[in-house]
Parts: C-alpha cells; structure tokens; sequence
C-alpha cells in the first residue's frame, strides 16, 4: 500500500510529484532484510532513475531542464580500462553529463548523475523552495507526513532512514534515506545508502566485464 504526499499545498505545487511508500521500521531485525526499499522520491524522480527517463518525467510536470557537461561516460571508463591494459593511461575527454537542474518558478531541482552501462543515472537528488513564512515545524511536519518514519535530528539537518538502523546518523547509512532542511528555506535531499551503492557497482563492474571480459578499474 502506497501513500501520496503533497508537502504543502501552494508552496511545493509538485502536482503529481509521485509516490512515497511507507517507511515504517519493522517490528523485529528478523523481518528488516526482507524489508523492499521503498522508493523515495520528489516530482517523481527518485535516485537510481536514468537520465532520460528522468527527465521526461520532470517536464510532464511543467519544470524546465538544462544539463552541465563535463562528466565521464561509461564509454569513458571502457576506453580507459582498455588502454590502462595495453600499459597506456589515457585522458578521457569528459564531455559527458555531469548534473540535471530543473526548475519550476520558485522550485529548483538538481541530480549528481554518474555513469551506468545503460546511460547516465541519477546517484542524489536535491530540491529547494522558499518557506513563504511557513514555520520550520510546519516544513518538517510535511516532509515527514510525505516520506513517513520518524526524523533524527543531526545538527541542523533531520534525516528520515528506509528502515530504523542505528548507524542512521552516521556520514555512510547501510539504507537510502532523506535529509531535509527547514532553516531559512525547504531543502530536501534524496541520497542512496552503502547497500544501494555497492548494487551500482556490482552493476557497473558487470557492465565492464560484458565489454572487457574482466574488471580492471571500477568507480
């Protein structure tokens, strides 16, 4: 069972921004492995989402794209796993994408992308908007009504963790999580845990192997 969540009405005007499931830490640690990630996402984008895909997503809600370039691509890595190989240390040329912004009038967006063998994907995702004199408590309580759980407070930013775990206000948490902001402005940040990181790898490690045969360099 799935919940929508809008963070406030004329403040965060995300029509259609997506769905957020329930974030509600298990009884037992017996049952947290088998536990689904919930997907946590903002204008319907989340992180792990490709590129392409994110991006018609984003326009269908009326926000406006532009990318920076300057990023590796994985044809990148390909061409420098198999030069390094044959004793050579190329310099790619890096003119791959590097970061998504999206804005909507006051809304802004950006990703971090980073190479995939099926395209660039989204690794975090980051969204700002003016509080519009809202209290902080107010903001929080929003943004914790939409992605559920109870926050942790670590200094002036509040995490929402995927499932209760006691390393959630370390710098690294095992699951993905949310950190969000309500001083001066609404921050939200969607950002991916060290189990969903070492899935990327394994993904991009396969990835070089199908076009390599072996894994001599991983990200």
């Amino acid at each position: 069972m799935q919940k929508r969540y809008f963070l406030s009405t004329g403040l965060l005007m995300l029509a259609g921004c997506g769905q957020a499931a329930d974030a509600v830490p298990p009884k037992n640690a017996a049952t947290a492995s088998k536990v689904a990630v919930p997907r946590f996402d903002i204008a319907g984008v989340a992180v792990g989402d490709k590129l392409a895909a994110a991006t018609a997503v984003l326009r269908q809600h009326g926000f406006e794209i532009s990318v920076d370039r300057g990023g590796w691509t994985f044809d990148d890595w390909v061409e420098k796993a198999r030069a390094e190989a044959a004793g050579h240390f190329p310099n790619p040329k890096a003119d791959g994408p590097l970061r998504l912004h999206a804005r909507k009038g006051v809304e802004y967006l950006y990703a971090e992308l980073t190479p995939m063998p099926d395209g660039p994907m989204l690794e975090s995702i980051h969204y700002k908007a003016p509080a519009n004199g809202r209290p902080p408590a107010e903001l929080a309580a929003s943004v914790i009504g939409r992605y559920g759980g109870g926050a942790q407070v670590q200094t002036r930013m509040r995490r929402i963790c995927v499932i209760s775990e006691p390393d959630c206000l370390k710098s690294n948490p095992q699951q993905n999580y949310v950190q969000f902001s309500t001083r001066d402005q609404l921050g939200i940040s969607l950002l991916a845990g060290l189990r969903q990181r070492a899935i990327w790898k394994s993904e991009f490690d396969a990835g070089l192997r199908r076009r390599l045969g072996s894994v001599p360099s991983s990200f």
